[in-house]
């Protein structure tokens, strides 16, 4: 939904506020589900395509800061 907003409004970045507890949830979660090690990371930045148009870039700037911070 996200890209798909980015992409309506011509945006090159999306900004989320996920901090370093969430990443720490998810790395839970995965563990659970019994995903393996490379299924664990979270990425500070990713590139979501667009149809032919580049990419819109996913940055999680907070993402090694802690929710509490």
């Amino acid at each position: 939904m996200l890209g798909d907003a980015a992409r309506k409004l011509g945006a090159a970045h999306i900004l989320t506020a996920h901090t370093l507890d969430d990443q720490a949830e998810t790395v839970m979660i995965r563990m659970m589900r019994g995903s393996g090690m490379t299924d664990w990371a979270l990425w500070r930045f990713a590139k979501l395509p667009r149809d032919g148009q580049g990419s819109v870039e996913l940055v999680r700037p907070l993402l090694e800061i802690p929710k509490a911070a």
